[in-house]
């Protein structure tokens, strides 16, 4: 057998031993019965959210964070369940009497467990051998939801920033031809400016080299959403791609470097920041991410293990 055929059988071997791996641990049976919850005085029962009636029991929600097959296969997918954790601990933390302290190891727990996903080679969500868009749709839902609306820091920052540096450098992020995973690269790229400490002029000259691609390629990324019958922006102005623009204009004014013409007049038009819930601002280009959560009474930390999270009182 030539060595090359060899070569090709092994890795294909070791990719098949890492989905079984994987799976088989998915498979393990799950420990959050109803000893876990009495332990913590919380009925495993409990509609996650009254208003939201669909994310089912919280017992459910605990076992999908740590098992659910998207986060190996689709974590953009998976990263929706972040959004339970969020209402959870928005509820404590404004007083809401259905959702009391003795909900704390409940997001502490889910929380761990959506951090087990993470790659801490990549910084992003899930195995290298997925798409990649769905890589950082993961890390751009789950820090954008927790770490923008809780205040929470996170893990492996620095091994994303260099992620999206090395991904901008071979100007990967357009070849996905996918709006939506140019526009989280964009938001990524910024807000890991402000979760690390290195790589800050390299993360600003991937901003800028990422406006550039983009203004290159949407316009045929545009006609290849028309054709495969997709929402579609009429212009590079518009949706994700406007986003992008947004975003980058925040923190290249804001960190001192000369915009673009062209990103000049579209951040005027449009605003400094993101038209979304996420991070719209328009003119005030001085916050920072993670924000302060919007509540007073509670904080979610990231420990030192990088694993676990602690949800702190905050002292008057």
């Amino acid at each position: 057998m030539k060595k090359g055929k060899i070569i090709v059988i092994a890795a294909t071997l070791m990719v098949f031993g890492a989905a079984l791996s994987r799976a088989a641990e998915n498979s393990s049976p799950s420990p959050y019965d109803e000893a876990w919850f009495a332990k913590r005085g919380v009925n495993g029962d409990t509609v996650i959210d009254a208003e939201s009636p669909n994310w089912g029991p919280v017992k459910d929600w605990l076992e999908r964070t740590r098992s659910d097959p998207r986060w190996q296969k689709e974590p953009w997918g998976g990263a929706n369940l972040t959004y339970p954790a969020v209402r959870i601990f928005s509820k404590m933390d404004r007083g809401d009497p259905s959702r009391g302290p003795e909900w704390i190891p409940v997001i502490e727990e889910g929380l761990k467990n959506i951090l087990s996903h993470q790659n801490p080679k990549t910084g992003m969500w899930g195995p290298t051998d997925i798409s990649l868009q769905s890589q950082i749709g993961g890390a751009y839902k789950t820090i954008g939801r927790v770490g923008y609306n809780c205040g929470m820091h996170f893990p492996y920052m620095k091994e994303l920033a260099q992620t999206l540096i090395t991904y901008q450098k071979n100007h990967l992020w357009t070849k996905t031809w996918n709006d939506s995973a140019i526009m989280n690269a964009m938001h990524m790229m910024c807000w890991t400016y402000d979760m690390q400490d290195d790589h800050h002029v390299e993360l600003l000259d991937a901003m800028e080299s990422l406006c550039v691609d983009i203004q290159k390629n949407a316009p045929e990324i545009i006609a290849s959403r028309k054709r495969r019958g997709r929402p579609t922006p009429d212009t590079i102005h518009d949706g994700a791609y406007g986003d992008a623009f947004c975003f980058a204009g925040k923190y290249l004014k804001r960190e001192g470097r000369e915009l673009s013409d062209f990103l000049r007049q579209h951040c005027e038009k449009r605003g400094y920041g993101v038209h979304m819930n996420l991070y719209h601002d328009k003119g005030d280009v001085s916050g920072r991410f993670p924000r302060t959560p919007k509540g007073t009474n509670y904080r979610i930390v990231l420990q030192p293990d990088g694993k676990t999270v602690k949800v702190v009182k905050i002292k008057k």
